[in-house]
């Protein structure tokens, strides 16, 4: 009996359970995600890739008889945080529909198995025949090469995409598709599908030119190289492929007027970022991952405080949406939700006050030296403020 296709609310639950699905269809293994917070990884301050937790596999430095090191085929959904360090996405929150401190990332991921060809395939199939994309509004790209360190083009990635029937004006070469994790490490050209959310169209000069309405939905990423602390590129034993997709949606640029929409964006993705941060052991301080804790709580309270005009704990009171719709997936949130509020409750309050008593002392000043027909604050008070 054929299964109808799906017609239903496409939700953030039904993608991940039908990525499961599929890859668990192709015999990979699930592997729950790894801490955001990687205690084991000093180059790193947080997981920022579903990749991390395989590092040990992708060097060849895993134990071969371990679990892990009989791992073949493998699928999960992986929290990360990419705020600091190479991937910082801090400040572009809520400015367009693609960049966040928390996604998850779907993943599906083979270690020494399949490379290119069924990665290619994989991710064609899910997309078109599971998740019902029109083929006709998917772009993908290939790495164009590095002839310094001796790479050429990934005439191989080109052929698998062509093989699959898409048109070859939407099969676009890049000299940006070559993915690394960190400034030292596994990494490898990559090749990405990208998806135009309006149609009827050639967007192929739209592709990775931070248009909104042309996103890029998935990246395999083809691990083959390790970059040394001297910035060298060595071949790595195996070679190793994984694939990652993230979607959102809403309102940007001249539409969001009074920047509500920017606020709500900034405030949901900070909400999650500190619950998942949090939940696997981050505080926030004054010390290195911890100040960059500090950083995303403060400005997701000032978009709830100056924004939307919300009142103190109104950021944390929408904690539990996000314990609600992620820790049937990712358990340890609600293990430690009574602890997560109490601190988060307690910076809020805290952070609020220091903003009353800055904007307060800012307003007091800027009237002085109007006064004293001055045009810029003087560097005492600039420290003072600081």
């Amino acid at each position: 009996m054929i299964t109808p296709p799906y017609d239903g609310p496409w939700t953030a639950r039904k993608v991940r359970e039908e990525f499961f699905n599929y890859f668990r269809s192709k015999n990979h293994t699930f592997v729950p995600s790894s801490s955001t917070v990687p205690y084991d990884d000093p180059t790193l301050l947080f997981a920022n890739a579903g990749m991390n937790q395989y590092k040990s596999i992708f060097l060849s430095t895993v134990d071969p008889n371990s679990e892990r090191g009989k791992l073949k085929r493998a699928f999960n959904s992986q929290k990360c945080i990419c705020v600091g360090g190479k991937h910082n996405d801090l400040e572009d929150v809520g400015k367009d529909s693609y960049h966040h401190t928390f996604f998850e990332m779907l993943g599906n991921w083979s270690f020494g198995d399949y490379f290119k060809k069924e990665a290619i395939e994989f991710s064609w199939d899910l997309l078109t025949n599971v998740y019902g994309l029109p083929k006709d509004r998917l772009y993908v790209t290939y790495y164009a090469g590095d002839p310094q360190n001796g790479i050429s083009t990934d005439e191989e990635a080109k052929q698998h995409w062509l093989s699959q029937g898409i048109s070859p004006d939407h099969v676009i070469v890049s000299k940006g598709n070559f993915w690394e994790m960190g400034t030292t490490g596994p990494c490898g050209p990559c090749s990405e599908i990208h998806f135009d959310r309006i149609g009827g169209r050639n967007a192929a000069h739209l592709v990775n030119g931070d248009d909104p309405d042309v996103l890029e939905i998935w990246n395999n990423v083809f691990i083959q190289f390790n970059r040394d602390d001297d910035g060298s590129l060595k071949p790595l034993p195996n070679k190793h492929e994984l694939t990652g997709t993230r979607p959102y949606s809403g309102k940007f640029g001249n539409n969001d007027v009074d920047g509500i929409d920017t606020a709500y964006r900034v405030v949901a993705d900070h909400v999650q970022t500190l619950s998942f941060a949090l939940s696997d052991g981050g505080v926030p301080n004054n010390i290195g991952r911890g100040y960059v804790l500090h950083q995303i709580l403060r400005r997701g309270s000032r978009y709830v405080r100056k924004t939307l005009g919300a009142p103190i704990g109104s950021f944390f009171s929408l904690m539990p949406v996000v314990m609600e719709t992620m820790g049937d997936i990712f358990p340890e949130l609600t293990k430690k939700q009574d602890d997560i509020k109490e601190i988060l409750d307690e910076e809020e309050e805290s952070f609020s006050c220091t903003l009353d008593w800055g904007e307060k002392l800012f307003d007091q000043y800027a009237i002085c030296m109007k006064d004293q027909g001055a045009k810029e604050l003087n560097g005492a008070l600039y420290c003072i403020l600081w």
